[in-house]
């Protein structure tokens, strides 16, 4: 997916570090100095603001609108209570067996052991011809859920759910151990004579954000495995706020936050901007000048260093808005490059 131009974003951090360092030698240190003060305060800023006010927007308009469709359009979705106790199964106890042609087991792996390296399309491929649930707990639900979810109490230890494919969209939303799982769950709640009432579940929040139901690649498969997923890292809250807050948030929340972030940041950058210009008369001074472009230029460094940050912020909400399925804005793309990669993953930068 556009891998082998990964060193376009390594170029463009040299791009950005030359041209903002030797803008700094031009301006002063003094101008430098303002410029890099406001890009700060403007990113702190806009920062703080904008979750704050996105928060509020989502909680008290958006969410409740939102919980409004779905109850009156599928309210069926609130009486699946076979995945009220899957969040308190242990993920980590799911063993991913490897058979012969005789049926016979010659490897178990424990899944958090299992290799979760995307291909080039950024798909993990998983072979869960055989899988061992029987040390999970999901034993716990009892009969009628898990007839449900399409699980025979005695077959826990040999269950089929085939060959899965996980995409880097649904790992955006949800953790790879989780989407297993839902996969293998998936498969079993087919052959439940209610899976219907799970299909609608799932369409229902599709039908409420076109983005979602353009995620769900895989049509109804795809939107059940998101929804179980997500019910199953809900850890006991209500499902529909859980379904919400998983799928529709992120897709809602981070376009909103970006713009009121940039709005903010670029009204406080152009006041700035106004006032360092009348200060770069200080260049002009005898000795005091050439002090002044020097330190300029190592202001600028700094500068551009925020600005590097800012671009790693702005492909972030990129990849996650457009499911990090786009050509060469992708994280693969991302995870070829040198120097890129250390500041896209920097914990601080995530939006």
């Amino acid at each position: 997916m556009g891998t082998q131009f990964f060193w376009f974003y390594d170029l463009l951090v040299a791009a950005i570090i030359l041209g903002i360092t030797f803008k700094g030698i031009k301006r002063g240190f003094v101008a430098s100095l303002v410029s890099l003060g406001a890009l700060i305060a403007a990113f702190l800023i806009g920062m703080i603001l904008s979750g704050l006010i996105t928060s509020a927007v989502y909680d008290n308009v958006i969410k409740k609108h939102a919980v409004n469709y779905i109850e009156k359009n599928f309210g069926s979705i609130a009486d699946i209570d076979a995945f009220e106790k899957l969040s308190e199964v242990d993920l980590s106890k799911i063993i991913i067996n490897e058979v012969n042609t005789a049926g016979e087991i010659t490897r178990s792996t424990p899944l958090p052991d299992i290799d979760r390296t995307p291909d080039t399309a950024g798909k993990i491929e998983i072979n869960l011809s055989n899988v061992d649930l029987s040390q999970i707990g999901i034993d716990k639900l009892g009969s009628d859920k898990l007839e449900f979810l399409g699980i025979n109490p005695e077959n826990l230890s040999d269950i089929n759910a085939g060959r899965v494919v996980i995409s880097s969209a649904e790992l955006t939303n949800c953790d790879f151990e989780a989407l297993v799982l839902a996969k293998i769950l998936t498969g079993t709640i087919r052959e439940n004579a209610d899976f219907d009432t799970v299909a609608k579940a799932a369409a229902a929040v599709g039908d409420f954000l076109p983005q979602i139901s353009g995620s769900f690649n895989n049509g109804t498969s795809d939107a059940i495995s998101q929804v179980v997923a997500v019910a199953i890292t809900s850890e006991g809250s209500n499902l529909i706020d859980s379904l919400l807050d998983g799928l529709v948030k992120p897709l809602v929340t981070i376009p909103l936050r970006t713009l009121i972030f940039f709005i903010l940041f670029a009204i406080i950058c152009i006041v700035a901007a106004i006032f360092a210009k009348k200060l770069s008369i200080i260049n002009r001074i005898p000795l005091i000048g050439p002090v002044n472009s020097a330190l300029g230029g190592a202001v600028g460094l700094l500068k551009s260093i925020v600005i590097i940050v800012l671009v790693c912020i702005g492909l972030n909400i990129l990849i996650t808005v457009t499911g990090n399925n786009i050509i060469f804005i992708n994280t693969m793309t991302v995870d070829e490059t040198l120097i890129f990669k250390h500041i896209f993953y920097f914990e601080p930068l995530k939006f």
